[in-house]
């Protein structure tokens, strides 16, 4: 079953005025088989796993400007459907790194940091090293908060991402020690992961130079039921 529908949100904004934005939701029961709401392909899910994913999308005047609407947008609807649950940024290099002195000294943060993210008040977790025919790749996480506009732009950045929803009770460092590359069409074991764990995972949707932005969780089918609006 897919299901399509709008919602519309309202910020207020200085001098009493109220910016609107349309929010475009769908949805669909089973992501394996073709559907409107997000194409897999042939992505390897483990053996049995049957996800289902909800999508938000927004225009506005920059991709920044849509993806933060959506993002306040979820992260609220996340909150009123699974309140015991916690969400968290994944953050990994796009590409691996050469084995050098300063990439090891840098890392991740520090290299976020200098190219103007901030993070100071995010308090990520130490990165997670991984290491491969003589190069290096990094990954780390921090628990979101709100939808700052650091957040954002780090979101639509090069940098590979997921937010997962993740119950309070599972270790996040976990999910840091299975393989993902930040795409979802290679990324079947980690969805999978992730959903059979009871969590979501979700990503960024949206053409590179496209102002329509918006997120696509996915995750078992009960989960995704829990956040109709």
């Amino acid at each position: 079953m897919q299901l399509v529908l709008n919602c519309r949100i309202y910020f207020m904004m200085p001098l009493a005025i109220t910016m609107t934005i349309d929010i475009k939701v769908a949805s669909c029961d089973d992501v394996s088989v073709k559907n409107g709401v997000i194409n897999f392909g042939d992505v390897d899910f483990f053996k049995g796993t049957i996800l289902a994913a909800r999508r938000w999308v927004a225009s506005a005047t920059s991709p920044e400007g849509a993806l933060s609407s959506v993002l306040q947008f979820v992260c609220d609807t996340l909150s009123r459907g699974l309140p015991e649950y916690e969400l968290w940024i994944l953050v990994g290099n796009s590409a691996w790194q050469p084995d050098t002195r300063i990439i090891r000294y840098k890392r991740l943060w520090k290299i976020l940091m200098e190219q103007g993210f901030e993070l100071s008040t995010l308090r990520p977790l130490p990165e997670v090293l991984v290491e491969r025919d003589g190069e290096l790749r990094f990954f780390g996480v921090f628990r979101l908060q709100n939808a700052s506009t650091s957040v954002v732009k780090m979101m639509l950045s090069e940098y590979r991402t997921y937010m997962l929803a993740i119950p309070g009770g599972l270790k996040i460092q976990d999910f840091l020690k299975i393989d993902w590359l930040g795409n979802v069409e290679d990324d079947g074991h980690f969805l999978s992961a992730v959903g059979n764990g009871g969590g979501l995972a979700i990503k960024v949707v949206g053409g590179f130079d496209d102002q329509e932005r918006g997120l696509v969780a996915i995750g078992k089918p009960y989960l995704i039921g829990s956040l109709l609006n």
